[in-house]
């Protein structure tokens, strides 16, 4: 089953692709500019009318360290996903990559 790969950049830049298996540890450091981490509970998200469930999402291990522009939406859909988390510890800076199976996601209702 292929993949839905959708990056969110800083400046609001979404970019969509399928693939037809997980990206790798390396193709991930590209996507999110550098070493990663799994943003914990961030498993879902809708974005243009679509919901995406049961996904994984990555961002920069160190780009609040490295000063990374801050990620207004991504960091919205991430506590959106995790609604009792701590907003102040649920910012991202740098890119956000969020991988799901195609079969994953349904419409909005």
């Amino acid at each position: 089953m292929p993949f839905k790969i959708i990056t969110i950049a800083p400046d609001g830049k979404i970019v969509c692709e399928t693939h037809k298996k997980h990206p790798g540890w390396k193709e991930i450091q590209g996507y999110v500019d550098g070493m990663f981490q799994v943003c914990p509970y961030f498993t879902s998200m809708e974005l243009d009318g679509k919901k995406y469930k049961r996904g994984i999402a990555y961002c920069n291990e160190e780009g609040k360290i490295k000063g990374m522009a801050f990620n207004p939406i991504a960091s919205a859909l991430w506590l959106k996903s995790c609604p009792k988390g701590e907003p102040d510890r649920m910012l991202i800076a740098g890119p956000l990559l969020f991988v799901v199976k195609e079969g994953a996601s349904a419409k909005a209702s």
